[in-house]
């Protein structure tokens, strides 16, 4: 088929009609430097020879030749070159070449105006059009390139209107002066009452342009939220902050360095929240400062203000907003100084502050293009807000009703999902309501109207006071928590988004046994004299992490954690003790499952004390004590805090520090991982220090006798992972001839905690690291290869690790050696995440851990005989269309694949990459009892009941919801599992694109593989599975475990395609290998008959004319069809050549009417 075709300089005015087109399969066509819209006489009159003769609907002098591309171009035509040609308008018909990527129209001097319909070519990356004199599309928009003219066009078309809108958010410590602040600020007086002490108002306010300044808008108008209450609802407050707001944080100048030291929570928190938010810091209070002083004490407090938000070097320091002295001022409530200025700065700041992830890339917030539909659903949801805040109804809608309102709004064009979230993040962004899009399950389906409201409800959880009965230490019973909903409008259908809204601020975290962790009723010191049960001796271990900045909700969810571990820990304790007498020697052990960065422990003890408060825990053990709490805090000198690890054993098994640094390392990774980042000046955000133990002990034995000695040695965890890879200890320079055992001080590393019965002997492994032996790739390097061990065949995974020469003498040096810790860091975490998955995961249809080593890093597992299901359909799908495998043994598989993700959902652990490459086939029979396996948990993820953040899976398998920030859960391994249930239908991989991008936004907007109709495929209940499966929002998709329950429907295989025949009286089925059903419908005139071939899913023959009595039975014998009709009669029918069913073969009387026919052999006397 012709592909590309190059006509250019020609001097072609004219081209074929549409009808002469034959290259349906046209990706590139070349017309340029010909004479295309060229007229005869010179200029331009109404004598078209172009393609098709149709006038453009302007008449008069600007009519000019309409060119026409034939319809079946749209899709497969992807360039198409119109340049240096004369044409005066840009054809119509090139807006429907839906498929076109690029094209070029650049010298054709008549061209003055895009049209708007240009903007429908989504795929379009590349537009030309040097030369031309654009008036509709303004310079600045052109100098952006294609996409942003695209964009701009797409806007003009959806009759984009200009947006001032604008959220703003006043927060700051109580009583600062914030409500004050709020009202001179709208009416330039001094207020003469004081305000109550309300969580939260909301006020419009439109803020004129002020004299002189040159921006293209005349106001900017804003939603000002004033947010404010007692202290303790600070951490609330955060659920508010959203993207592209404006903050203004309010602080008391006359409180000095102290209120300084205050703001540090506020920064934090706009930046985790909120991240590169514009921000001012306004200081009230001015007159209280001294005049005479008041230059000199500004300058010093704005200093401080300055050292929290900027790293030393002047740059920003992360996790900090950027704030530079131009977001600094200060003013009076009183005397209204400074209050003209602070107008001019907000109007100043709010007129520079950019629409970031708009399509046009230039655009500023203020005045930005909207499209109308929006503007009108803005408008439904302020009317309904206002019709329930009269009738004192709920303050929130579900996501019908938002797809009701949106249905209903005029002139609605919001058509797809990802168009509905670019809309509801306006309408979040304006103030118009509050929807959290990146939240598990079902809080993203409530959309709150009003912040006032939503505040008052969960104020009523700050209102507990702690006590033996209702929360005692700090934890409430889930029906507790649910007396508190009574009266707010949460119902008993909205409880669940109630509970998940808790835990996604840290208000309420869920931990063990129904309960909930409510961090404010925390103390803020330990309740007990723990310093007084921890004794310094020579069996304790250390870990210091040293943080640039302790990140929000950091100890909240820390402490949630530990409390669902210990508890599942005292689980596992009791049934094991219960299930000694019982069970085989061969002991589950359950696994506190990290994630990325980490890792699980199978650390067990039996706990005598726990003791726990707002940033700290201790448990004491037989033998022992543990002990985590936040590291001292000096904000002046250099903002750090940090966590300081104690671990204590009498038998010197240090697993707990383990346990603990799995733990925390998770948290980061998931959570916060912001701190795994570096400063600009190269400085890392986080970094961990080891105590050597041995100089400590000594020290501590020194100080008793009062002599004095040298400081103890901290190894830097990098120097500690680098000689790991190697060594098994490490030199301190305080004691050189005492070496200092690396499994004791970086436990985790050497996997202390796993049971001697796991460790491979590496002398019973054969294992050689040739071509040959490769079986396959894991992700990060890693290998595998096919091995023997005990004389079995096993596969070994193995991680690479690239080791350091020496010790740095440069900078650079230093560099590289901090990469390859890294590297080696990262690869150590991994093999911890998977072994110990691996080992606390004990089920059919999951692939089993056989051993590990650490000298080399890798561990065993079973060897699947047949590969992975990839290579499988490969092999199996030539020549046939659909299900390779076979009916009965796809599902199967498909029934093994969802029992596997079943399992791993019920203990909180979420798969990420399931892909046919990660599932290995054992055996090909149907009637083995395991046919696959599920393997390669190098990325899941331990949910612990607050959903997962971060990680990437496959493109083309990764479900639309996983992208940055976004909590999601269980339902991303659905998504993928629709994709592998595609792939067992089809034999093909569900290719969408080349592109991560393009393939991510396909699926996004709806976009699936193509798969056949269901009576060709033929296994109905799966197809439509797969489709429930692959649905956009994640809670339309169906739960592992209730998929396992409808495939044990033993008409789930069997079940083959579902064909409307319409209403029919009655039918009946050939006997024998034949695939036929005739439907019989009406009664003499009317009677008709319907034929349909159940092996191809057709109806071969539909409703034909065959007049007589009602049908009784009917039999098909060679070549005749016998009928018995309720006249008591038998006709029959000729069936040669499918001739219709017209005049019987001959007629039979009968003496009753005949019920039943039966073919009876003929029998030879």
């Amino acid at each position: 088929a012709l592909v590309s075709l190059k006509l250019l300089g020609n001097q072609l005015v004219t081209l074929p009609s549409q009808d002469k087109w034959n290259c349906k399969q046209l990706k590139s066509l070349d017309l340029s430097k010909n004479q295309l819209g060229k007229s005869d006489e010179g200029f331009k009159t109404k004598r078209i020879p172009f393609f098709t003769t149709k006038n453009r609907v302007r008449g008069g002098p600007e009519a000019g030749p309409f060119l026409e591309f034939p319809a079946f171009l749209s899709d497969s035509l992807e360039v198409l070159y119109l340049n240096d040609n004369q044409l005066d308008s840009v054809p119509q018909s090139v807006c429907l070449l839906k498929g076109l990527t690029e094209l070029y129209l650049g010298n054709n001097p008549g061209i003055r105006e895009l049209p708007p319909e240009l903007g429908q070519l989504a795929n379009l990356w590349q537009l030309d059009i040097e030369e031309l004199n654009i008036s509709n599309v303004p310079a600045e928009i052109r100098k952006e390139g294609p996409k942003t003219v695209l964009a701009y066009l797409r806007a003009q078309l959806r009759k984009a209107e200009k947006c001032k809108l604008m959220k703003m958010i006043i927060i700051g410590p109580p009583r600062q002066g914030k409500s004050t602040l709020v009202e001179i600020l709208q009416t330039g007086k001094v207020p003469q009452m004081m305000h109550s002490d309300a969580t939260i108002r909301t006020t419009k306010w439109e803020l004129p342009k002020p004299v002189g300044h040159k921006a293209k808008v005349d106001s900017v108008e804003f939603n000002v939220w004033d947010i404010g209450g007692p202290a303790s609802m600070s951490t609330v407050n955060q659920c508010f902050f959203t993207d592209k707001a404006l903050y203004i944080v309010v602080w008391n100048l006359a409180l000095g360095e102290e209120a300084v030291a205050n703001l540090q929570f506020w920064l934090l928190n706009i930046e985790a929240k909120a991240p590169n938010s514009v921000v001012l810091v306004v200081g009230t209070h001015l007159d209280l400062i001294e005049t005479k002083f008041r230059v000199e004490r500004i300058a010093t407090l704005r200093a401080y203000v300055l050292a929290l938000c900027r790293s030393p070097s002047g740059s920003r320091a992360t996790g900090f907003p950027d704030i530079t002295f131009k977001h600094l001022h200060e003013l009076s409530c009183k005397t209204l100084e400074g209050l003209e200025g602070l107008r001019q700065l907000i109007f100043h700041v709010t007129c520079n502050m950019k629409d970031v992830g708009s399509s046009i890339c230039s655009q500023k917030l203020a005045g930005r293009l909207i499209p109308r539909s929006y503007l009108s659903l803005q408008e439904a949801v302020l009317a309904e807000q206002h019709r329930r805040s009269q009738n004192d109804d709920v303050q929130y809608l579900t996501d019908r009703q938002i797809e009701l309102m949106i249905e209903k709004t005029p002139g609605n064009d919001i058509k797809d999902y990802e168009d509905l979230q670019t809309a509801i993040n306006f309408l979040i962004e304006t103030g118009t309501l509050l929807h959290f899009p990146d939240t598990s399950h079902g809080l993203r389906n409530l959309y709150f109207l009003d912040p006032v409201w939503l505040s008052e409800c969960l104020q009523r959880i700050f209102n507990i006071k702690s006590s033996k009965s209702v929360a005692k230490n700090g934890v409430i019973r889930a029906e507790d928590l649910r007396m508190l909903l009574v009266g707010t409008g949460f119902t008993e259908q909205t409880e669940e988004q109630y509970f998940q809204f808790l835990a996604k601020f840290e208000i309420a975290l869920p931990v063990a046994n129904n309960s909930y962790l409510l961090p404010h009723l925390l103390p803020t010191k330990p309740a007990l004299d723990i310093h007084g049960l921890c004794h310094q001796t020579t069996n304790t271990v250390q870990r210091v992490f040293k943080m640039s900045f302790v990140p929000v909700g950091f100890w909240q969810r820390f402490i949630a954690r530990m409390l669902i571990s210990l508890a599942e820990m005292d689980l596992q304790l009791f049934e094991n003790k219960k299930n000694t007498k019982t069970r085989n020697k061969k002991v589950t052990i359950y696994s506190f499952t990290g994630t990325q960065r980490n890792r699980c422990s199978t650390f067990r003890v039996k706990r005598t004390h726990t003791v726990y408060w707002q940033e700290g825990l201790f448990v004491t053990f037989d033998g022992g004590y543990l002990s985590v709490e936040s590291s001292d805090v000096n904000w002046k000198k250099k903002k750090s805090g940090g966590i300081k690890i104690i671990s204590q054993s009498e038998v010197r098994d240090f697993s707990a520090m383990a346990f603990i640094t799995d733990h925390v390392n998770s948290l980061i990774d998931q959570w916060f991982p912001a701190l795994t980042a570096m400063e600009s000046d190269g400085t890392l955000l986080m970094e961990q220090y080891v105590p050597c133990h041995i100089c400590a002990a000594s020290k501590a034995e020194e100080n008793e006798c009062g002599e004095k000695t040298e400081d103890a040695q901290y190894f830097n965890m990098e120097d500690c992972v680098l000689t790991a890879i190697e060594l098994e200890y490490i030199m301190c320079p305080n004691h050189p001839d005492i070496p200092v055992s690396l499994q004791e001080l970086v436990p985790e590393l050497f996997m202390t905690d796993f049971p001697a019965r796991l460790f491979l002997e590496n002398s019973k492994l054969e294992c050689s690291e040739n071509e040959n032996n490769v079986l396959g790739q894991g992700g990060s390097g890693t290998v595998i290869y096919r091995a023997r061990y005990q004389g079995k065949p096993v596969a070994v995974k193995r991680f690479q690790i690239k080791k350091c020469k020496g010790s740095p003498t440069s900078a650079a040096d230093t560099m590289l050696k901090h990469l390859r810790a890294m590297d080696a860091m990262k690869n150590f975490s991994e093999f911890r995440q998977e072994a110990s998955m691996l080992h606390s995961l004990q089920h059919p249809c999951i692939v089993s851990l056989i051993g590990i080593s650490i000298h080399p890093l890798c561990f065993a597992l079973e060897l699947a005989p047949l590969g992975s299901l990839t290579t499988v359909l490969s092999e199996n799908s030539k020549g046939s269309s659909f299900v390779p495998l076979g009916h009965m043994l796809t599902h199967k598989i498909a029934y093994q694949i969802v029992t596997g993700l079943a399992y791993l959902h019920k203990k909180n652990i979420i798969f990420c990459d399931l892909k046919s490459d990660n599932i290995l086939v054992w055996s090909l029979d149907v009637k083995e009892h395991i046919n696959i396996k599920l393997s390669d948990y190098g990325i899941s993820r331990q949910s612990f009941h607050e959903g997962a953040l971060g990680v990437e899976g496959t493109p083309g398998y990764q479900a639309p919801e996983i992208r940055p920030r976004i909590v999601y859960d269980e339902k991303v391994d659905m998504f993928s599992y629709g994709m592998v249930l595609y792939e067992l239908l089809s034999g093909q991989r569900p290719v969408l694109g080349h592109h991560q991008l393009q393939i991510a936004k396909k699926l996004s907007k709806g976009i699936r593989p193509v798969l056949g109709q269901p009576e060709e495929v033929q296994l109905y209940r799966m197809q439509a599975l797969m489709m429930e499966c692959w649905d956009t929002k994640p809670e339309k998709r169906p739960l592992a475990i209730s998929v396992v329950g409808q495939m044990k429907d033993p008409t789930f295989a069997t079940f083959m395609y579902l064909l409307p025949c319409g209403k029919q009286s009655s039918f009946f089925c050939s006997q024998g290998q034949e695939y036929t059903v005739v439907f019989w419908d009406g009664k003499e005139d009317t009677r008709n008959y319907t034929v349909v071939n159940l092996e191809k899913g057709v109806m071969e023959v539909q409703r034909m004319s065959c007049p007589g009595m009602r049908l009784c039975c009917q039999l098909k014998f060679q070549n005749a069809l016998w009928a018995a009709t309720e006249d008591q009669k038998i006709s029959v029918y000729g069936l040669q050549g499918m001739c219709p069913l017209k005049t019987p073969l001959k007629g039979l009387d009968t003496p009753a009417t005949v019920s039943c026919f039966l073919v009876m052999p003929v029998v030879k006397k």
